[in-house]
């Protein structure tokens, strides 16, 4: 039954891609066929080692007779978003419902970003809307979203609030929630809505903008002995001010002094690691650089600046011992294609040259993905008949 599933889950992804070319006008009504078949893959992962979603099974296993109110007892993090997510899925027997939903929530605002702006063109260009598509499906490492569940879903959130509001100049109430929101559904998804507000202080002082973000962001790196002290010495439990500072410390501890199995078994991967970071820095600083030389036509001056910070975080998170990179990377991979699209929207054989190398880097980060995939996925399963 399952291969049966994952096959009309292709024949879905297909479908919607070819939609892309084929019929780029409608290709937002083919994104729900794109939706589905996302979630059908997803809900029939199964994990092998011990990624991050084994642990999440561990959590939403203790959670299944506790209320509400027990389940953010038990949790002690302040993230209530995430609580009353836990006692939905701990009340549906499929234990992969909640990584399938994050995993959905990924790929669609990713793939709405993309279609809403590349139609809201007077003409679209059906080659770039195809290429870019490409490239984006490539670069969103899919068995690594499945694992990580919070933390990219949380991302894709708020940078969808973020096109709303910079691209699409929509203020409205529910676009401060898709902002607010995420940050207690993962801890982090702050970062991204600091960054927005640097942006805000910053206006066109670019350099001063990302010299800042990427200070802050070095301190906990800088202070390890800091971060340690406030994770040992933690604010008393019982309030959720308190919860969620604890767990905004503790990320931080996890993120620059990771010992655990996922992030050794991302160390023994030592092929997959390099061509991964490789790859992200590499499109990072071609980004960067091809958006503040010539007179690249700019997507909103503070949605590209915040795209470059996205991408400067990038490049300095490979200093960090938990897999944060990709984290970030996928952050401009979901929302990058109206930057893109303006940046290289041009007639000049340099840039078709050069998104063709981005493209090239993108399929050779994706057979490094898969190549990984086989150490936390167990395939024998999913595939069963």
């Amino acid at each position: 039954m399952n291969i049966i599933l994952l096959f009309i889950a292709l024949i879905g992804i297909i479908t919607f891609f070819g939609s892309l070319y084929f019929s780029p006008r409608k290709c937002k009504r083919f994104l729900v066929v794109y939706m589905i078949s996302i979630f059908i893959m997803a809900l029939l992962y199964e994990p092998k080692g011990d990624p991050d979603i084994v642990r999440y099974y561990e959590e939403l296993k203790s959670c299944q007779n506790k209320s509400l109110a027990e389940i953010s007892a038990f949790m002690q993090d302040g993230l209530f978003i995430e609580h009353l997510l836990y006692w939905i899925a701990a009340r549906i027997s499929n234990l992969n419902f909640l990584s399938a939903l994050s995993t959905t929530c990924v790929y669609t605002v990713a793939g709405y970003i993309t279609c809403d702006y590349f139609t809201s063109q007077k003409k679209i260009d059906r080659n770039a809307l195809l290429i870019f598509a490409i490239f984006q499906f490539c670069f969103l490492p899919f068995f690594s979203i499945v694992n990580n569940i919070r933390n990219v879903s949380a991302f894709a959130l708020v940078l969808l609030a973020l096109y709303k509001d910079l691209i699409k100049s929509q203020r409205s109430v529910s676009v401060w929630l898709l902002y607010l929101l995420p940050c207690f559904w993962h801890i982090s998804a702050f970062l991204l809505v600091a960054c927005r507000l640097v942006c805000a202080v910053v206006g066109r002082r670019k350099i001063l903008g990302i010299l800042c973000v990427l200070f802050i962001f070095s301190v906990p790196f800088i202070y390890q002995s800091c971060i340690g002290f406030l994770y040992a010495h933690p604010l008393r439990e019982g309030n959720p001010l308190a919860d969620f500072y604890n767990s905004f410390v503790s990320r931080l501890y996890w993120y620059v002094d990771s010992t655990t199995d996922y992030v050794n078994q991302l160390d023994l991967s030592d092929k997959y690691t390099i061509v991964t970071k490789l790859a992200t820095v590499v499109v990072s600083i071609l980004f960067i650089v091809r958006a503040n030389i010539g007179k690249a036509t700019n997507c909103g001056y503070s949605y590209t600046l915040f795209m470059e910070i996205i991408c400067a975080l990038s490049i300095v998170s490979n200093m960090f011992v938990a897999p944060l990179f990709w984290r970030f990377f996928s952050v401009f991979v979901i929302g990058g294609g109206p930057v893109l699209y303006k940046i290289f929207n041009t007639k000049q054989n340099k840039d078709a040259l050069l998104m063709f190398l981005l493209v090239i880097i993108a399929i050779f980060y994706f057979i490094a993905h898969i190549r990984f995939s086989f150490e936390i996925t167990d395939f024998a399963k999913m595939f069963r008949v």
